[in-house]
């Protein structure tokens, strides 16, 4: 990148961008393996929370990378450690971003972290580390991570009284799949992060990559060259008013409908200390704040690209991706399953019903979480319900409904999902005869 100056968002300048971004994923596919041009996406992923800090829009963009334990995320976040608008960090502590501790002699002196990250990228490069934190001190950073994500917070402590805090930063935040496991957290923030979930297609491949950087020796002035042209490309990017993106109807309405679904799909239905029994009536999530993360990130994928209008190519990486992604992982896996066994019901003109023993062999998830998922979607609206006598889950016969079967073929939503172990797309679905019988039309 020779020019110093910032690029113009004129069509020679776009040109700039887009040749620039395509030089710096070829350098970093170099040192990183990525099974094809979606896979080096990630790229993209995490230079959207930098470039979106100059739109100041009313929600902030926070951004987790998901992926396996030495896949390569933390070095991906690392590309940004010394962006000027960065703060890299290991992990918090639940004194962290808002303290009470005040110096004796100094007492206007404020250290809460949260004064420094105003306007600022904040980097979190494992954020397995906080989870594996103790109850007490994890559930006191999510609070506070909760509490200032609409830019304000409030604290009142017995030794100095009321405190305000103002301030709105991104955040972007490498972890493993370990999260899936902490399904509060997933329920406190799930809704305020956007996520990716990075799939290895050749495990051998990147394996390969990592004895070849250990015998050969990892290249670290190449990496550093890539951390350079990052930042550079970051600081030169101009500041593009998401008004001058052309969302076509057709994008806008995929948005809008898919923002409602998910936030159907997804939302928690309360139960009992025992896991079954529903004690509260159904109140879904309402899908304003994941609509507004949608365009945003169509948008950052089209001003990284160069693009003035939204196409099929980044409706795919900030649409039905971000769509797929941003739902917790058994959910999708489930979710994807019913759309496939009613796609085949169809094709052998069959009513599309199920029974929860027909999901779970595909998804090798365990009863209970088959069970409650399903049951979540059918009082969240999205899947139809006949019960069989006393109202046995294992008996209901349940169905997806006939605008939501079509919705997700319309989003494209797991067009590239797949699992990194097993796909069910490669096996073939034999209906028995008594299947067969059970849903003839």
């Amino acid at each position: 990148m020779k020019s110093k100056s910032k690029y113009k968002w004129n069509s020679e300048g776009r040109k700039q961008i887009k040749h620039n971004l395509i030089k710096i994923k070829e350098l970093a596919s170099s040192l990183f393996y990525y099974s094809n041009e979606i896979s080096a996406e990630i790229i993209d992923f995490i230079l959207l929370p930098a470039i979106s800090i100059k739109w100041k829009m009313q929600n902030p963009l926070w951004c987790q990378l998901i992926s396996a334990p030495g896949s390569g995320k933390t070095l991906h976040v690392s590309l940004l450690e010394t962006w000027r608008n960065s703060i890299y960090i290991s992990r918090l502590s639940k004194n962290s971003l808002i303290s009470g501790y005040r110096e004796a002699n100094n007492k206007e002196y404020d250290p809460s972290f949260l004064n420094l990250l105003n306007n600022k990228l904040l980097i979190i490069k494992d954020f397995t580390c906080i989870l594996q934190s103790p109850k007490e001190d994890r559930d006191c950073i999510i609070g506070q991570l909760r509490d200032i994500y609409d830019g304000k917070a409030a604290r009142v402590f017995g030794n100095i009284g009321l405190r305000e805090y103002k301030s709105r930063f991104n955040l972007l935040l490498a972890v493993t799949h370990i999260i899936d496991g902490f399904h509060t957290i997933n329920v406190q923030l799930g809704e305020r992060f956007i996520s990716r979930r990075e799939v290895i297609k050749n495990r051998n491949q990147i394996i390969q990559t990592a004895f070849k950087n250990t015998v050969i020796g990892f290249d670290q002035d190449k990496f550093d060259s890539l951390k350079n042209k990052v930042n550079l490309f970051l600081n030169l990017i101009p500041k593009v008013s998401l008004r001058q993106i052309h969302w076509p109807n057709e994008m806008s309405t995929r948005a809008i409908q898919g923002a409602n679904f998910i936030s159907l799909a997804r939302s928690h239905v309360i139960r009992d200390s025992g896991g079954y029994g529903i004690t509260s009536r159904p109140s879904p999530e309402v899908g304003t704040r994941l609509v507004t993360q949608i365009a945003q990130m169509v948008s950052g994928y089209c001003i990284l690209n160069g693009l003035t209008s939204i196409n099929e190519r980044a409706w795919a990486f900030g649409g039905a991706r971000v769509l797929c992604d941003t739902l917790p992982i058994s959910i999708s896996w489930i979710l994807y399953n019913i759309y496939l066994l009613t796609k085949k019901s169809f094709y052998h003109k069959l009513k599309p019903f199920f029974v929860s023993k027909d999901i779970l062999p595909m998804t090798k998830l365990g009863w209970r979480i088959v069970d409650q998922t399903l049951t979540d979607l059918y009082h969240n609206g999205v899947l139809e319900a006949i019960f069989s006598g006393r109202m046995g889950i294992r008996k209901t016969r349940f169905r997806l409904k006939q605008k939501y079967y079509e919705l997700i073929g319309n989003l494209k939503l797991f067009e590239h999902f797949s699992d990194e172990l097993f796909d069910v797309r490669d096996l073939p679905y034999i209906l028995s005869k008594k299947e067969r019988q059970r849903n003839e039309l």
